[in-house]
């Protein structure tokens, strides 16, 4: 996600059993930091895997507490047929809120579904 030329932001987040967690980068007033202890809460569209909003929670590496609000605006879905199933890749393009910075980027959702 990028937020004009003051700050942009890269993760990965795994379901982890306590919830949707991992960590990234930041890069803010021209320093780039490790982002870390991420977490990020969901909701989805009704009876669906399609993500509808999303907030990011984490602390930077200088020990400021990050917290990112995102509205996911339109969504390509990709399904990937596996022996076992299917991976549902879910590439939603949204906005993004940090603060007074407003901005905008991807938050990729997979859902792997098995037979």
């Amino acid at each position: 996600m990028t937020f004009g030329d003051q700050a942009a932001i890269g993760c990965s987040c795994f379901e982890s059993g306590k919830g949707m967690r991992g960590a990234g980068w930041i890069l803010k007033d021209g320093q780039v930091m490790d982002l870390k202890d991420i977490e990020i809460k969901s909701t989805f569209r009704p009876n669906s895997i399609l993500h509808d909003t999303l907030v990011l929670t984490g602390k930077a590496e200088d020990g400021s507490e990050i917290v990112v609000e995102g509205k996911v605006m339109t969504i390509c879905p990709t399904k990937i047929p596996n022996p076992k199933g299917a991976t549902f890749v879910n590439e939603g393009l949204a906005e993004f809120a940090m603060g007074d910075l407003q901005g905008h980027g991807i938050a990729e959702y997979w859902h792997m579904v098995s037979r």
